[in-house]
C-alpha cells in the first residue's frame, strides 16, 4: 500500500539545530509568519536555513504579486514546510509525487473521496511554488511548468456532489412551523 510507504518516510522527518539560526534567518520566519500562529514559525524554523530563505522569498515575491491573505499563506506555508520536511536538499518529482501520494486514502477510509480536495489544493500550491522557483523572474502569469511538476494531473472525485441525500431539506424541513 503506498501510503504505509510514504507514511515511513513522514516519520523520517528530521529538525535543524535551533543553534544554527542566524538573525537574518530568524528575520526571515518572523517576516513569512507576521500574523499567523506561532505553529507556523515553529514548523519553518525547523527547516534548513537554505529553504528557509527559498520560503520567505517565495511569500515577499507572492506579496508583490497579489493581494496574499492570511489563510493562503497558511496554506502555502503548511505545503512548502511538509514538501521541505521530506527532502533536505533540492527536491525532485519523485519527492513532489510521495508528498502529493500521502493524501490518497484507501475506500474503505475515504469514500466520499474528500482528500482529492485536498490534494488538489496541495498540488496548486507546489506548482505555484516550483513555476516561481524555476522562472522567478518572469511574469507569473507567463510561467511554465517546469520537469519536476510536468504530468501531474488534478484528480478528479467519483461523485457529482458531496451531498449525500439526507444531507438535502424536503417539503417537510422547508415548512415554517
Amino acid at each position: 500500500m503506498r501510503s504505509t510507504i510514504t507514511s515511513a518516510v513522514f516519520a523520517e522527518i528530521k529538525t535543524i539545530d535551533p543553534d544554527s539560526i542566524t538573525d537574518e534567518i530568524k528575520t526571515k520566519i518572523e517576516n513569512a509568519t507576521n500574523g499567523l500562529t506561532c505553529s507556523y514559525s515553529r514548523g519553518l524554523g525547523k527547516l534548513p536555513p537554505k529553504h528557509i530563505t527559498i520560503i520567505y522569498d517565495y511569500i515577499s515575491a507572492l506579496r508583490s504579486e497579489i493581494k496574499l491573505s492570511d489563510k493562503y499563506r497558511q496554506s502555502i506555508l503548511t505545503t512548502l514546510t511538509t514538501l521541505s520536511r521530506i527532502n533536505n536538499k533540492d527536491f525532485t518529482r519523485a519527492d513532489v509525487i510521495t508528498y502529493l501520494n500521502h493524501f490518497s486514502k484507501d475506500e474503505s477510509i475515504g469514500p466520499l473521496h474528500k482528500w482529492i480536495g485536498t490534494c488538489n489544493t496541495n498540488l496548486v500550491n507546489v506548482a505555484k511554488f516550483f513555476k516561481w522557483l524555476y522562472h522567478h523572474d518572469i511574469e507569473s502569469a507567463k510561467r511554465s511548468k517546469p520537469k519536476v511538476i510536468q504530468n501531474l494531473p488534478k484528480l478528479k472525485r467519483g461523485e457529482i456532489s458531496g451531498y449525500k441525500p439526507s444531507d438535502m431539506w424536503d417539503a417537510k424541513d422547508t415548512l415554517l412551523d
